[in-house]
C-alpha cells in the first residue's frame, strides 16, 4: 500500500457525489459565500470560513493550508487528529510545507490539486483508491476548497477534507506497519 501510488479521479463537483461529511462541509463553505466572491477565513458567524463552527467528525478530517503562487508556499496551518491516518509514524506537519508532509509517490498530484484551487479559484473533489497487497481496493474522496486572500484578489487558504469509503482501518495498520 505504502509503496504503490493511488489512482485518483476528478470527480463533478456535486454534494449527491460526494461522502455526506463532505457534503456537509461543501453545504457550509457554499453558504458563506455570495457568487463570484469565495469566503475568507476567520470573522463573525456566517461571515468566515471558522474552524469552531464544524462538527467534530468533520473538523478532524480537514486540514487548512497557507497559500501561495510557488508550491513552497502551501504550508499546513491546521491538521485534524484524523488525518494522521495518511502519516503513519510521521510527524505533525502544522506550520510546515506541504510538500514535506507527502509521501513521494502522491506529492506531485497533490501539490497540482493545491495548484489548481490557487489558480482557478474552484473547488476540487479527487477520489482516490489503492490496491492493497490483501487484494482490497481502499477508496476515499478528497475535497479542496479555496478561501479568499484577507485583502485584495485571490486565494489565502485551502481547506482540504479527506473521508474514507472503503477500508481506512486496513491503510492505517499498513502505514503504521511501515508498508
Amino acid at each position: 500500500m505504502v509503496e504503490q501510488k493511488p489512482r485518483m479521479e476528478a470527480l463533478s463537483i456535486d454534494p449527491q457525489v460526494m461522502e455526506p461529511r463532505l457534503a456537509a462541509l461543501f453545504e457550509y463553505w457554499t453558504g458563506l459565500s455570495s457568487p463570484p466572491d469565495l469566503p475568507h477565513w476567520g470573522g463573525a458567524i456566517g461571515e468566515g470560513f471558522r474552524l469552531i463552527d464544524l462538527e467534530p467528525d468533520i473538523l478532524a478530517i480537514l486540514t487548512v493550508v497557507d497559500t501561495g503562487p510557488a508550491p513552497a508556499d502551501f504550508v499546513y496551518r491546521f491538521w485534524g487528529t484524523g488525518r494522521f491516518l495518511f502519516l503513519g509514524n510521521r510527524p505533525d506537519p502544522t506550520g510546515r510545507p506541504v510538500i514535506d508532509g507527502l509521501s513521494e509517490l502522491n506529492a506531485a498530484d497533490v501539490l497540482a490539486q493545491y495548484q489548481a484551487v490557487y489558480d482557478t479559484g474552484r473547488p476540487v473533489l479527487m477520489q482516490n483508491s489503492w490496491k492493497l497487497d490483501s487484494g482490497l481496493v481502499a477508496e476515499c474522496q478528497t475535497l479542496r476548497l479555496p478561501l479568499a486572500k484577507d485583502v485584495g484578489p485571490g486565494i489565502g487558504k485551502i481547506v482540504a477534507a479527506t473521508k474514507f469509503l472503503r477500508h481506512a482501518e486496513e491503510v492505517k495498520r499498513l502505514l503504521n506497519d511501515g508498508g
